[in-house]
C-alpha cells in the first residue's frame, strides 16, 4: 500500500478528513462477515459443464459427413476428353 505520510500536516480539508479516515480504519479489526464474502469468492469454483456422450458422437459424424462432401465435390471427375 502507498505511504500516507503525505497527508501529515497538509492544510488541504480533504486530505486532513482522508487521514482521519484512514486512522479510523487503521484501529477497526476486520469483520468477520466480510472476510467470510471475500473469501466464499475466491473459494467458489464453476461447476464443470460435461456434456453428454451423444453430442461427441454427433460431433464426429457430422465432421465426418463435411469431409466425404468436400472430398466428393473436390474430387477430380473425367472429361470425356480421350
Amino acid at each position: 500500500m502507498t505511504d500516507p505520510r503525505w497527508l501529515d500536516g497538509s492544510r488541504d480539508p480533504v486530505a486532513a478528513e482522508l487521514r482521519r479516515a484512514l486512522d479510523e480504519a487503521k484501529q477497526r479489526a476486520s469483520d468477520d462477515v466480510a472476510l467470510r464474502r471475500i473469501w466464499g469468492k475466491v473459494a467458489y469454483v464453476e461447476p464443470e459443464v460435461r456434456h453428454p456422450r451423444w453430442f461427441w458422437f454427433a460431433g464426429g459424424v457430422a465432421c465426418s459427413a463435411m469431409l466425404t462432401m468436400l472430398v466428393v465435390m473436390l474430387w477430380p471427375r473425367s472429361t470425356g476428353i480421350d
